[in-house]
């Protein structure tokens, strides 16, 4: 007898540890439907506990207290469980199930009514591997309650499943355990009423139900958890960008006051040097002539400087149109040759057909200049510089090759942070212009280290088919 009791005690140990967990966890605003499944537990280690007496050489009157005891606590087990599904779903019963409910419910208050569901009548049985219980027997509407808590388990267990076929996996802990429940609930009345000789199964099976059903409870926190993770990084993120597109509102802001405020005394002076040339004639000669040429060139760069300004703080509104790829490369290449005069050489190259390509022309061809301007500007021996041409099938990809000395680490991850540069007289928007022309539309632009030595930038653009004179904003 003991060997029977001492499998009772150990399953309600288990149901006990299982439901102050649960218990425990279900604090948390998002597991409150843990209470249910702490309460299902905690039933289920009373039912077990009252369940040892059977296994037990007690008095005929402690064993069925003990019978009325677990008469009372299974309805409270099953509604327990019943309820926990509900909040799992977040949907409320309907009328059947909370008849249903409230039919287990009143079973378990007449259960201590003597000889109503449980009889005065107390029978030893025999099992497999020797082991001995004592059972009081259930009376007619005994057998019904049995029934009846069969029944609606075998429900619950068969919506459960219904779930669980329809894709929800979180159905499938709960299927699982209150299958096996269901079976050793009917394994047992059979053994009751000594049609077979098999031990009480209906411990086990507790734990096994609380067990898999813990574990699939742990699985889902374990899930809520990483897309807790995966939306708080989502968040960071997305305030990171905000943080960042604010930042770049404000140098925005800040440039183009820049720009607005240096504008007429930049055109003041242009207008100052055509009046010098005029009064010192057309071809001035001496000092005179190299204090023109350094007014001149510095007037130049002020006002390169004033467009970079104007052009990072403009928003961008792209205005499609078609154009042949070899020709805007063409004028971006002598674009830039005429705004940064070098000894570097740049050669054109074509990797298969390009053909035609849709998009902003005059944005793009500004986007490759910069590119080309950048590479011209590399401080080193004449080399030669590519620009090549890949059409795929579904983007356009430029890249500008040069041999110079490359980007440092250090400068590598500010590379298109507005205002960096490496330059004394450089304004740092470059390269920040480019990416903005690149993703406004829909493409990327991308640093790497040419092989031998040297910087490569990549603008690479998808293929986009618009209406003419279709803009969007970016």
């Amino acid at each position: 007898m003991r060997v029977a009791a001492a499998i009772s005690i150990s399953a309600a140990l288990v149901n006990v540890i299982a439901g102050l967990v649960g218990l425990a966890i279900s604090r948390g605003r998002r597991l409150r439907a843990l209470r249910w499944y702490a309460l299902g537990s905690i039933m289920a280690a009373l039912f077990c506990a009252a369940n040892a007496v059977v296994g037990l050489s007690l008095s005929p009157l402690t064993v069925v207290r003990a019978a009325r005891f677990t008469m009372t606590v299974l309805p409270i087990y099953g509604v327990a469980w019943g309820l926990f599904d509900f909040a799992l779903t977040e949907r409320m019963s309907n009328l059947p199930e909370r008849v249903t409910m409230g039919g287990s419910l009143a079973f378990a208050l007449v259960a201590w009514v003597p000889g109503l569901i449980v009889t005065d009548e107390v029978v030893t049985r025999t099992a497999w591997f020797g082991l001995v219980y004592r059972d009081a027997m259930p009376s007619p509407l005994g057998m019904a309650a049995y029934a009846y808590f069969s029944v609606a388990m075998a429900l619950l267990a068969f919506r459960c499943g219904q779930r669980w076929y329809r894709g929800d996996r979180n159905a499938a802990p709960s299927c699982i355990g209150l299958s096996v429940l269901l079976f050793a609930g009917v394994l047992d009345s059979l053994a009751a009423a000594q049609i077979i000789h098999t031990p009480y199964t209906l411990e086990i099976a507790s734990m096994v139900v609380v067990l898999v059903i813990g574990i699939g409870v742990g699985l889902q926190f374990v899930e809520t958890s990483l897309a807790l993770e995966m939306s708080a990084n989502k968040l960071a993120s997305t305030q990171a960008e905000l943080v960042e597109r604010e930042r770049l509102a404000a140098l925005g802001e800040m440039s183009a006051v820049v720009a607005h405020e240096v504008r007429n005394p930049v055109a003041v002076m242009f207008n100052a040097l055509s009046g010098l040339r005029r009064e010192l004639g057309a071809n001035p000669v001496g000092h005179s002539a190299e204090l023109l040429a350094i007014l001149q060139e510095e007037a130049e760069t002020l006002r390169r400087i004033v467009g970079d300004f104007l052009e990072f703080a403009a928003p961008l509104s792209l205005r499609y149109g078609s154009t042949d790829v070899a020709i805007l490369l063409g004028a971006a290449l002598e674009s830039a040759r005429a705004a940064t005069p070098s000894e570097h050489a740049v050669v054109i190259r074509s990797e298969g057909e390009l053909g035609g390509f849709h998009c902003d022309v005059q944005l793009v061809r500004s986007a490759v200049e910069n590119l080309l301007v950048n590479a011209l500007q590399t401080e080193s021996a004449p080399m030669t510089i590519d620009l090549v041409a890949t059409r795929s099938t579904s983007h356009l990809r430029v890249d500008v090759l040069d041999r110079g000395p490359g980007v440092s680490d250090a400068a590598k991850e500010r590379l298109f942070t507005p205002f960096f540069t490496t330059r004394a007289r450089g304004t740092g928007l470059g390269l920040t212009i480019v990416s903005r022309v690149a993703k406004a539309h829909g493409g990327t632009l991308e640093h790497r280290e040419t092989p031998g030595g040297g910087a490569t930038f990549t603008l690479c653009l998808p293929f986009r088919t618009r209406e003419p004179g279709r803009p969007r904003e970016a």
